[in-house]
């Protein structure tokens, strides 16, 4: 079986080098096993017959811990003869593993699909400490075609830091919608019996259905290592409590981004329609065409509601750190501050400009351009500030233990 399974990468022509950076890059490697041997046969079946009882129907039925009661399995994924160990230590950079779980997957004909999920937050991992690392190792007991259920993962889903497009996208609409625009999606229609797909603890990966007539069966084991070159024995020893005060910068965040956005909203529109007025005295006929300062300066108020509302939604009154408040602080007044600056320019250039352009028409052109370069200033600060109070709550997270 060892055998077998370091033929993987060898058969594919890939260098170590080559496996970490395309690991790094997407986050998933589909290692193939081109033939099967008595050792490999033994241990599946084995394994098989330990771990899938009919013992109901369910999504997906599950057995742990088949290494600490069976040593053929032991041996095929330990540190000292295990070919799956070695493949771990090549993928997470590092030899210092240990065996965090295995578990047996077992689908019923009929059971539905498995949604889009992370194994770090479906085992619970990202409350124990922000250094922690998984790779995991999925390997069908069946030779699997479409009907078992086709598995999906989105490719560079496992990176913790995203880039600003990305993030505003998560801001406006959510991370899934970013995620499957931003990433592609990557299937095996035929995974063999005995190949093996690896993936990053943070891989949003899922699972069809099974419509075949018999149970699909598979193997995971887990892995678990240190990002954080320091290592993680006791960090949540050091963890202090989460401080209630923290949350008073949030919500300052939100006041500053609605408060200050909303006044330069006001100035900009008192200020233009005063000159609107004026104008409309002598020019009637040119009201309609000289809102449009009125317009832009009430586009701020909305910059400022979006930062609000957005801040507010990542509070959480038990578990907010004071890197969080400090952060959704600084985003509020980074959009409320910006927007008072845009509305400040749009009053000033809108008063006169309609003025102006009630005498010379051919001003017009000119004084949109200003209006768009004063209101561009407002939207510098929405991009930022939605970055900012979007990536806080994961650099922020673990920080602190739960208020109570």
């Amino acid at each position: 079986m060892v055998s077998l399974c370091s033929l993987w990468l060898t058969l594919a022509s890939l260098t170590v080098k080559g496996e970490a950076r395309a690991w790094s890059h997407a986050g998933l490697m589909l290692g193939r096993c081109q033939q099967t041997d008595a050792r490999l046969e033994t241990l599946l079946s084995e394994h098989g017959r330990r771990a899938f009882g009919d013992d109901g129907s369910k999504e997906v039925r599950f057995t742990f811990a088949v290494h600490e009661l069976d040593g053929t399995v032991n041996d095929f994924v330990s540190k000292e003869t295990g070919a799956l160990w070695r493949q771990a230590s090549t993928f997470a950079g590092t030899q210092k593993l240990c065996i965090l779980m295995d578990r047996g997957f077992s689908k019923d004909p009929g059971d539905p699909e498995t949604h889009w999920h992370r194994d770090d937050e479906a085992i619970g991992l990202q409350g124990l400490h922000a250094g922690i690392r998984t790779v995991h190792a999925w390997i069908p007991l069946v030779a699997m075609d479409k009907d078992f259920g086709t598995l999906r993962y989105l490719l560079g889903t496992h990176r913790r830091e995203y880039n600003w497009f990305e993030t505003l996208l998560a801001s406006l609409w959510g991370w899934e919608f970013a995620w499957f625009l931003t990433s592609r999606v990557e299937q095996d229609d035929h995974l063999r019996f005995g190949d093996v797909a690896w993936h990053d603890g943070w891989t949003l990966h899922s699972a069809g259905s099974n419509k075949a007539a018999t149970v699909r069966n598979g193997f995971a084991i887990s892995y678990a290592y240190c990002a954080d070159e320091s290592g993680c024995r006791g960090a949540t020893q050091h963890m202090s409590k989460t401080d209630p005060s923290s949350a008073f910068f949030g919500f300052m965040g939100v006041t500053s981004a609605l408060v200050f956005a909303n006044l330069g909203a006001a100035y900009g529109t008192a200020k233009s329609g005063v000159g609107i007025a004026s104008m409309g005295v002598m020019r009637p006929d040119m009201i309609m065409k000289s809102i449009i300062p009125v317009v832009m300066a009430g586009v701020l108020g909305i910059y400022g509601l979006i930062t609000a509302v957005i801040i507010n939604g990542k509070m959480d009154a038990a578990n907010y750190s004071a890197y969080s408040g400090y952060a959704h602080l600084g985003a509020g007044l980074t959009v409320g501050m910006s927007s008072l600056a845009a509305g400040l320019a749009i009053g000033i250039v809108g008063d006169a400009g309609v003025r102006a352009n009630a005498q010379q028409p051919r001003l017009f052109v000119g004084m949109i351009l200003i209006l768009i370069f004063a209101e561009a200033l407002g939207l510098y600060g929405l991009i930022v500030g939605l970055v900012v109070a979007s990536t806080a709550e994961g650099k922020g997270k673990g920080l602190c233990t739960p208020y109570a």
